[in-house]
């Protein structure tokens, strides 16, 4: 509903819209009551010309408000000196009425505004002025009574009483499945107190974990091993070799000594067959030979020891995968049985 108020009281123009129940504030003299008695003179009409508004202690010559909402416009001036020209009138939907008098409340009745006779006041449930009682808050039971069936609203009283305890029943019943979910929560939340716990105890059981995960690892490797050595063929080893001794000074000092040899004739009273005198070419020769086949004899001898050290290491491994095993995965017999480590070194 759009109200719009002119030269009433304290008002000059004002334009409001209302719409539901609307309580009007604020200081003194701003015009709060004079828009509503302007309301109460539209639907009921006012005798006099003193609430026409005066300037400098000059009246105006009328004073007006209009009322419209979705399906009535209503309009009522009030002329403080009637003359030809400027009258008094009530207007609704484009039906002008000149002649007004008490009745007016009839012409405006379709707007919705009512005045009601009680048997001791009488009372307007639209309009509440400024020192009006607070309409039914402040009313005995009898007076709300009569109201009520004044209105004949008594029907729509008792249904919206049957909604209220309807949704009042099921904000209770709300109310009880919630509690039901809050002693739930709790008791839930009390099982994970122990989560600190549970927590160290996972921490704990993923080392353990990753530790089995590397012993597995490890006896993979292993069992890896132990295959590779049933794939050895047996081999017998050769007798160390026996190297000649180191002499006393060194090859240089030998063909020194040689080349300071003299030849020598032997006595005539006992002839013997005299050597050839020694060819020292061939002699170098010789030597150079026998340094070759010394050389030769230390790297056979330097490999047989590389061997012979890879099949102890061999062995070693072996009598550990053994131990690690404790049970021969062919034959499943212990390999603690002395006979048992024979025919496996032997195969």
């Amino acid at each position: 509903m759009k109200i719009r108020v002119r030269n009433f009281q304290a008002i000059e123009d004002a334009t409001l819209e209302i719409e539901g129940l609307t309580v009007i504030t604020g200081r003194t003299n701003l015009g709060k009551s004079a828009l509503l008695r302007a309301v109460r003179g539209a639907m009921f009409g006012i005798p006099g010309d003193h609430y026409v508004r005066e300037v400098a202690g000059k009246q105006k010559d009328w004073a007006g408000i209009s009322i419209k909402d979705a399906t009535t416009a209503l309009s009522w001036v009030k002329v403080a000196h009637p003359r030809p020209g400027l009258e008094t009138y009530l207007e609704i939907n484009g039906q002008k009425h000149t002649k007004l008098g008490k009745e007016q409340w009839i012409l405006t009745k379709p707007m919705g505004f009512r005045e009601l006779v009680l048997t001791h006041q009488t009372l307007t449930p639209q309009i509440a002025l400024q020192h009006d009682p607070i309409f039914l808050l402040t009313s005995n039971e009898t007076t709300v009574a009569e109201v009520f069936k004044l209105l004949g609203r008594v029907d729509t009283v008792t249904e919206a009483q049957r909604l209220a305890k309807k949704d009042l029943d099921s904000t209770r019943n709300v109310l009880k499945v919630r509690e039901k979910d809050r002693a739930q929560a709790i008791t839930d939340l009390q099982t994970h107190d122990d989560v600190p716990l549970l927590t160290t105890e996972w921490v704990a059981m993923s080392a353990s974990l990753q530790q089995n995960e590397v012993q597995i690892l490890r006896r993979q490797h292993s069992l890896s091993l132990l295959d590779k050595l049933k794939q050895l063929q047996p081999r017998k080893l050769p007798a160390p070799v026996q190297f000649p001794q180191s002499p006393d000074f060194s090859l240089g000092q030998k063909i020194v000594r040689l080349q300071s040899l003299q030849p020598r004739n032997l006595p005539t009273e006992d002839p013997k067959p005299v050597p050839d005198p020694i060819n020292l070419n061939q002699l170098l020769m010789g030597i150079d030979r026998l340094q070759k086949v010394i050389e030769k004899e230390l790297a056979l001898s330097e490999g047989i020891k590389l061997h012979h050290e890879e099949a102890m290491a061999l062995e070693l491994e072996r009598e550990t995968l053994e131990e690690e095993l404790g049970t021969c995965p062919t034959c499943e017999r212990s390999f603690g049985d002395q006979q048992v480590r024979h025919d496996h070194v032997a195969s």
